[in-house]
């Protein structure tokens, strides 16, 4: 069976950890790698190195392209690799807005080609057993936190770096996001969005800065508190992010994590950026209520 040949588009830290595990994969060829920044082509040994991404979406003996670039790029580069014909994996997020999620998707589906996005988390094997594991029935609360001791510049990055983990494995377990969300903000270094699932079950997500970072979902039923689920990092989980792309790809397949999942991560996260709510110089502690559009 002939080798989908791929190219990774953006050759920074996590980039390096994608080009490692498409040398490993058994289904997936290197074909090329492209940066910008020369010096980290240079570090790259097998594979054609390009400095122009147009270059690399029009080359023929390319089937598909892992892109990892900054957020802003995403949107422009997966649309572009689309209309190429090109099979993608994009990091998250897929996109900055609602409308750009919603365009990749009607473009992936048009090209009848697999639009995936990296969340790692999803493809843990203990997120997996999870799914099954728990009674949503009787949980009255779910605390995710999702913590990290990198001080980021402002509450927005922290937001988009962090949260669209926890909305996508909330996604895979439920299947759909809340359509209503309250979010604060506490000293500029934590941001906590709450909503509710069913009448009887409350959902709330954390993410900031502490000294020691975990990684933790906790549940209450029955008027008690447990600790569900404590994400504990792999030797190397992209090996099952790539096998996935590489598994949708021949066999015509829906990610686990696609272009859904992102659309709706993007409704949540987008409420950031509506006027008059910006969370991202925030001081103290500020509330807002927003009910996101149903679009």
């Amino acid at each position: 069976m002939r080798m989908i040949r791929t190219a990774v588009i953006g050759a920074g830290r996590w980039g390096g950890n994608l080009i490692r595990n498409v040398r490993q994969s058994k289904n997936l060829e290197l074909a090329a790698v492209c940066d910008i920044d020369e010096r980290r082509l240079q570090r790259i040994t097998s594979g054609e190195r390009d400095t122009d991404a147009a270059a690399i979406l029009g080359r023929a003996d390319v089937d598909a392209v892992i892109i990892t670039t900054p957020p802003v790029t995403h949107f422009s580069l997966t649309r572009a690799a689309l209309c190429s014909g090109k099979h993608v994996l994009c990091e998250k997020p897929l996109a900055m807005s609602v409308a750009e999620c919603e365009e990749l998707q009607q473009a992936s589906t048009e090209g009848q080609l697999c639009l995936m996005v990296d969340c790692t988390p999803v493809y843990l094997e203990e997120v997996r057993e999870a799914r099954s594991r728990i009674d949503w029935r009787v949980v009255s609360r779910i605390h995710c936190v999702r913590t990290s001791t990198r001080i980021p510049n402002s509450i927005a990055e922290l937001m988009w770096d962090l949260m669209p983990h926890d909305l996508g494995v909330l996604h895979y377990w439920l299947g759909r996001l809340p359509t209503h969300w309250t979010h604060h903000t506490r000293d500029g270094r934590q941001v906590v969005l709450r909503s509710r699932i069913e009448p009887a079950t409350e959902l709330e997500l954390t993410v900031g800065c502490e000294p020691v970072p975990r990684r933790e979902i906790w549940v209450s039923r029955e008027g008690e508190t447990e600790k569900f689920l404590q994400l504990q990092r792999q030797p190397e989980p992209l090996q099952t992010v790539v096998a996935h792309f590489a598994e949708c790809i021949r066999h015509g397949r829906t990610p686990l994590t696609g272009a859904a999942g992102a659309l709706e991560t993007a409704r949540v996260l987008g409420v950031l950026a509506l006027p008059g709510t910006d969370v991202r110089h925030s001081h103290g502690e500020q509330d807002s209520t927003l009910a996101l559009s149903s679009r």
